[in-house]
């Protein structure tokens, strides 16, 4: 979503409306979801959150200090959002993070294998370091 950062000053028609309209923030959170599910032909089972649709949804903190400055909540998680701000996270009805804390893995363990990983591969290719 951060593609259509300031849709204002970069003039962005909405391709669902006709007229004038512009992405503003509510239509940018809508955007991301309902108008892509369209698009890939599967908003039968996803895309919106409705009975017997299977539904992915993030639920981020708008009262954290970042995100103050904005008055509007969509454009807060647009232009100011941040990773730190995602409170709860369910996929597919799996909660895989909750109060800000991951749930569903150990997160410390992922990041170490990671590290472990591109350090393997930097000595593998033999870059310095």
């Amino acid at each position: 979503m951060r593609i259509r950062e300031s849709p204002e000053s970069q003039n962005f028609r909405d391709p669902v409306l006709e007229g004038d309209a512009r992405w503003h923030g509510d239509r940018q959170a809508e955007g991301a979801d309902t108008i892509q599910a369209v698009d890939l032909g599967i908003a039968d089972r996803t895309g919106s959150i409705t009975p017997g649709k299977r539904a992915d949804l993030v639920l981020v903190r708008t009262t954290d200090i970042n995100m103050a400055p904005a008055g509007d909540p969509y454009e807060a998680i647009v232009s100011l959002g941040l990773p730190t701000n995602v409170d709860t996270v369910i996929v597919d009805g799996r909660i895989l993070r909750r109060a800000g804390k991951f749930t569903a893995f150990d997160h410390v363990k992922i990041v170490a294998e990671a590290r472990e990983a591109a350090i393997g591969l930097r000595d593998k290719a033999k870059w310095p370091t």
